[in-house]
């Protein structure tokens, strides 16, 4: 693992009730683990909205290229009807 850096948080009653249950459980070894794993899934999470987002900018500037309406093209799914 790289350097290791030790932070303190803070955490509401029931997110630490859940990092507490899930290292009693045996699915994590420490409360670190369960930590260290929730933020990498957030990190994920956070490059695929960003991925998604550059795909849709991408095609709405095609579409417009094209002569194409953006508005009813890719980003139409967006707007309530």
């Amino acid at each position: 693992m790289p350097t290791v850096e030790k932070l303190s948080i803070a955490l509401p009653r029931e997110m630490a009730n859940w990092v507490r249950k899930a290292v009693k459980s045996g699915a994590y070894a420490s409360v670190s683990e369960v930590i260290r794993d929730a933020l990498r899934e957030w990190k994920r999470e956070r490059e695929l909205e960003n991925e998604h987002v550059l795909t849709s900018v991408k095609r709405g500037l095609k579409e417009s290229a094209e002569g194409k309406s953006v508005y009813r093209g890719s980003f139409a799914k967006y707007v309530k009807k």
